[in-house]
């Protein structure tokens, strides 16, 4: 990640948080593991991708609650 802007394997195409987040839900719909997709967004290890998907579950789960 760099300045809030994550690099794709697509040399000079930067992608905001909100683009990636949409790309790693429908990769994990099509059943594609933590692991691939890091590997397809170049990262070293599963846990950024991990963290994000943690993240978004939980703000959708205050949502529901109507915390948010």
């Amino acid at each position: 990640m760099i300045g809030g802007v994550f690099m794709s394997t697509v040399k000079g195409k930067k992608r905001s948080g909100s683009t990636i987040l949409s790309e790693v839900k429908e990769m994990v719909s099509q059943g594609k593991t933590q692991k691939e997709i890091a590997e397809f967004f170049g990262l070293k290890d599963k846990l950024v991708i991990k963290e994000l998907l943690i993240r978004e579950r939980r703000k959708n789960k205050r949502i529901a609650e109507g915390v948010l």
